[in-house]
Parts: structure tokens; C-alpha cells; sequence
């Protein structure tokens, strides 16, 4: 969420989703969502303090630095539910749902899933694929290496591939059986995670390159 606004005298914060509106939420509610030590990702309190009065536009070596970033938290992730080992982590979970929730659980985490995944999620459709295929089109100009423009198309191209799978789990929400369509939506990002461990390599080898 965002902290679009702050009323110190009804102790009341304005926060902002991905549904369109502000809601209230109390000072004191905010404080210990702030504080949570919830797993795995406690926000404990972070505070980032931003200064872009010396803002410039980013060079080269900036952006193949961001990139370097990226490839490394999709290869080598810090735990196994994020980067590529996420992807495979999901396939093989997805497929254990039916023994933890019941009916109706499992359809809102169908639902839920196509929600993470497509644009209505504010991801800009293709689990940020798409975006990050217009990014890497934009670094081939300032760094002048074309092969980027390469590697953009593979991206979009895995972005269509995450649209289907939102897709699959869309239709499992309404389907008569839902777990029947988990086989094949788990073998959907098996195949994923094949295509992006491809293209994160070979993102990492422009970049050492670099």
C-alpha cells in the first residue's frame, strides 16, 4: 500500500491500493503493520530517504549494474520462492493445493493467482514480463548494444506464456472441478521457468560482458 496522507489530529492515515479509492486506516494500525514480524519479509520498520536534486539520466554502466542486479536475484534467488527456483517451487506447490485447502479456498487462490499474474494486478500483464521487455528495448538505445532488443523479445514472448497461465487459473476458479486443471497449469510453469532460466543466462552473459 501507499500513505497517500496523514490526519494528526483524528490519528488517521489515507492509504492507497490497487483498487482506485483511499481508505482510512488508524496511526496505531499503521505503526504495527510497520512493525510486523511477520515471515518471511518483516518490514521492520525500513525507512528510505530519496534526495533527486542531483537526478540525472542513467548511463550505461547504470543500467547494465541494474541489470546485473535482477539476473542474480532471478539465479541465484536468496530463498527458493523467488527468481527461476520460485517458478519451479510454484509448479510443484500448485499441485499440493487440493490437500491444503477445500473447494472453495482452492477456487479464491485460482482467482487470487490470475489476479498476481495479469494486468489487474498491476503488473502490467504478463507478471511484469511485458515491462521488463519495454525496459530492456530502452537499455539497447543508451547502451548501444542491440542484442538487449534480443532479449526483450524473449521476454515479451515469456510474458505471453505467464497470460496463459493466468488465463488457466481463471477458467479453474468457474471450472466444475478445479483441481482437475491444476495438472496442466503446474506443466505451464515448469516450461516457464525452463524459458527464463534460458534468457536470465543469457542476460547475466551480456552483462559480464559489459
Amino acid at each position: 500500500i501507499v500513505v497517500a496522507g496523514c490526519d494528526a489530529k483524528t490519528r488517521q492515515a489515507l492509504v492507497a491500493d490497487r483498487d482506485g479509492e483511499l481508505h482510512t486506516i488508524g496511526l496505531d494500525d499503521l505503526a504495527r503493520a510497520r512493525g510486523s514480524t511477520f515471515k518471511p519479509f518483516p518490514p521492520k520498520n525500513t525507512w528510505y530517504g530519496f534526495d533527486f536534486s542531483g537526478r540525472c539520466q542513467p548511463t550505461a554502466e547504470d543500467v547494465w549494474g541494474g541489470i546485473g542486479q535482477v539476473v542474480r536475484t532471478m539465479l541465484q534467488p536468496p530463498i527458493a520462492n523467488l527468481g527461476v527456483q520460485g517458478i519451479h517451487t510454484a509448479a510443484w506447490r500448485v499441485q499440493k493445493w487440493p490437500q491444503l485447502m477445500d473447494e472453495g479456498q482452492l477456487r479464491y487462490t485460482c482467482f487470487n493467482v490470475f489476479i498476481f499474474i495479469d494486468a489487474t494486478g498491476g503488473t502490467g500483464g504478463g507478471l511484469f514480463r511485458y515491462m521488463y521487455g519495454r525496459f530492456l528495448e530502452e537499455a539497447a538505445q543508451i547502451t548501444g548494444d542491440a542484442r538487449l532488443v534480443e532479449v526483450a523479445e524473449a521476454m515479451k514472448h515469456i510474458g505471453d506464456r505467464w497470460q496463459e497461465v493466468a488465463m488457466r487459473f481463471k477458467e479453474a476458479y468457474t471450472a466444475p472441478n478445479p483441481e482437475a486443471c491444476l495438472p496442466e497449469a503446474a506443466a505451464a510453469l515448469t516450461d516457464i521457468a525452463d524459458w527464463e532460466q534460458v534468457t536470465w543466462e543469457r542476460l547475466q552473459s551480456l552483462a559480464k560482458k559489459a
